[in-house]
């Protein structure tokens, strides 16, 4: 989850507002000294725009880490493109102004 939170460029604090949730809360769930509900999970995937789905995977995909740090040197307008195309990824659809390709 602190990965998440991190590639979204989010403080505990922010996070924890959007998800309404306490910040304390937050940060002892990160830090695994409290077990966290679906619920609460759901709230904090719904907040980072992630499924919730991406959360509950304890693996860690090769080259993961190396993506978000790739992810996170991409210009403003880059990374907003590529959230609204992986929105779409993630439904299975195609944004309209790349039908055409």
């Amino acid at each position: 989850m602190r990965r998440f939170r991190l590639a979204a460029n989010l403080s505990q604090g922010e996070l924890a507002r959007a998800a309404c949730l306490t910040k304390s809360y937050l940060s002892e769930v990160e830090r695994g000294k409290v077990n966290i509900s679906v619920a609460n999970l759901d709230k904090i995937a719904e907040a980072l725009g992630v499924p919730l789905f991406v959360l509950l995977d304890c693996g860690d995909l090769p080259g993961r880490n190396e993506v978000l740090r790739d992810l996170a040197e991409l210009p403003d307008d880059a990374l907003a493109a590529l959230h609204r195309l992986s929105r779409h990824i993630g439904r299975g659809t195609t944004p309209g102004n790349l039908s055409g390709m």
